[in-house]
């Protein structure tokens, strides 16, 4: 039975760091996706026109409401939400071309 248990252990012990290091390179996997993702977001926000880029940075950066755009920007809460819908198509329209290149390559 000691024998047993010593094997035991061992593959524990084995499975234990297999599991570890799967999930520290998922982690960086993760972290590497996301960063990709941010980068995408930060170059197709670059395509944006210059009011519409601005109202998405406000909204999304740096947290402002609707209402405290239009203000900010004396524009309508209407022309926001038209800024934002434009700005929300464009960079998904970015991030699916580059996804359906990357797919399409191998």
């Amino acid at each position: 039975m000691d024998v047993y248990k010593k094997q035991q252990k061992k593959i524990d012990y084995i499975t234990s760091v297999k599991i570890s290091a799967l999930d520290v390179f998922m982690e960086e996997d993760t972290e590497n996706i996301a960063e990709k993702r941010l980068q995408q977001i930060q170059n197709a926000m670059e395509t944006l026109p210059k009011k519409c880029k601005e109202v998405f940075t406000l909204t999304k950066i740096d947290g402002l409401k609707y209402k405290e755009v239009a203000e900010k920007m004396e524009i309508s809460i209407k022309t926001v939400e038209a800024h934002m819908g434009l700005a929300m198509r464009k960079i998904k329209e970015q991030i699916i071309v580059i996804a359906t290149l990357f797919f399409t390559s191998f």
